[in-house]
């Protein structure tokens, strides 16, 4: 019953951004809107996703090096069944998790060890299918759920993916997430349902939804993000976070940031390619203050006029070497260029905008403008406006509009 929970969520929350079945045959441009799980913008990266009865894995390596097409080890992976250190081996890596699957080679294999103890101690359980792209900087693989039969996979799992150069002899692997022994807590990479947030209006970026730092400590992630889990304060720099973004138009934001911390320092953020995971804009560190309890500050506007439409990841980052124990609990960017919904039968002098919260009207001549709920109910009526600003809760309602010269009604949604 565990599993078929595991695999309704991973269905919403992840096989959302797949615009094309994966095929494991070595070209990779079916990936290309699927988020980036490790840190954006940085190589190597990785991405994972399944279609329900499959797990799909990719490594792209930078542009230096290359895979060997032709060697038993190119990519591992470290699976943390249940995201519980209880169960599983132990990792010298990463030690808070607990390695309950290992792949090598096509094999995958459970751990048949004590919980919690480090013996290398496995049983093959499956096999999967692997293919590298032309230029063998791409490894991507394909396990089936239903080998994952030991540990079952949770709502939340985690998995790292160590891989080989082509000129790799002997010892350990190239870990990603690379090991870091400036902290303590070290899990894999987490693998959840989340959800890709639209641009459109104001979009809410918050904890629960983002991929973030496998060392950061996460044990309220439901609740903030922690900007200082490492040992030193110098480590502040290598945390991150990141939210799937989908810009269907360019555009300008305002920028608020709600967070607590023991004093001011900055934060960044970046914009990422999915497809490429290339850097597309870096914006200038804003100054946040010193915060006792969760405060939302505004920060100015952040500028995307310029960036094509797009999915794209958004990165945060903080750049502060000192102590601040920054805690972010959401990030608010509020479009101050909405959508605009016309069809080729609006009249040419009205325009309508949807946002989050309300919608508004302007018409250059006087319009009689009716709201309805989805039942049929009639909501509320303006005679003769020019302009209406109007706040609604969240759901879906009918505008039936007429003018002298046209009428037509329109279906929105208020998010």
């Amino acid at each position: 019953m565990k599993k078929q929970v595991f695999l309704s969520l991973l269905i919403a929350g992840n096989i959302f951004f797949l615009t094309s079945q994966i095929t494991i045959d070595g070209t990779v441009t079916d990936w290309n809107t699927a988020p980036v799980l490790s840190e954006p913008g940085v190589a190597p990266f990785a991405k994972v996703v399944s279609n329900g009865t499959s797990l799909f894995f990719l490594v792209t390596l930078d542009g230096e090096h290359a895979f060997n097409p032709d060697a038993w080890f190119t990519v591992d992976l470290y699976i943390d069944a249940d995201f519980s250190k209880t169960t599983g081996q132990s990792q010298w890596v990463y030690n808070a998790s607990g390695i309950d699957y290992l792949v090598q080679g096509p094999d995958l294999n459970k751990y048949t060890g004590a919980a919690g103890a480090s013996s290398w101690s496995w049983t093959q359980t499956g096999s999967g299918t692997r293919a590298y792209s032309a230029d063998a900087h791409s490894a991507e693989l394909a396990f089936t759920v239903a080998d994952f039969n030991s540990v079952a996979l949770g709502e939340t799992w985690g998995v790292a993916l160590p891989y080989y150069y082509s000129d790799h002899t002997s010892g350990d692997p190239n870990f990603l997430p690379a090991n870091n022994w400036d902290f303590a807590n070290r899990k894999v990479l987490a693998v959840k349902p989340r959800t890709e947030v639209s641009l459109d209006n104001t979009a809410e970026l918050t904890p629960a939804n983002a991929y973030y730092n496998p060392f950061m400590k996460d044990e309220n992630i439901a609740e903030y993000l922690d900007f200082q889990s490492g040992a030193y304060a110098a480590q502040n720099s290598s945390h991150w976070a990141s939210w799937a973004v989908n810009l269907s138009a360019p555009a300008t934001f305002n920028f608020k940031m709600t967070c607590k911390n023991t004093g001011s320092g900055t934060a960044k953020l970046t914009l990422v390619d999915r497809a490429t995971n290339a850097v597309v804009k870096t914006f200038t560190d804003v100054w946040y203050p010193a915060n006792a309890d969760f405060t939302e500050d505004s920060y100015g506007t952040i500028d995307l006029s310029d960036v094509p439409a797009g999915k794209y990841m958004l990165k945060l980052t903080n750049p502060t070497t000192w102590d601040t124990f920054l805690k972010v609990s959401k990030v608010t960017l509020t479009n101050l260029n909405p959508t605009t919904i016309k069809s080729a039968n609006d009249p040419d002098n009205l325009t309508l905008h949807v946002r989050k919260n309300g919608f508004s009207i302007t018409s250059e001549k006087p319009a009689d403008v009716y709201l309805y709920s989805t039942d049929g109910k009639l909501i509320s009526n303006y005679k003769q406006i020019k302009s209406i600003d109007r706040q609604l809760p969240s759901g879906f309602y009918l505008l039936n509009i007429q003018s002298k010269e046209k009428r037509f009604s329109k279906r929105i949604v208020i998010k």
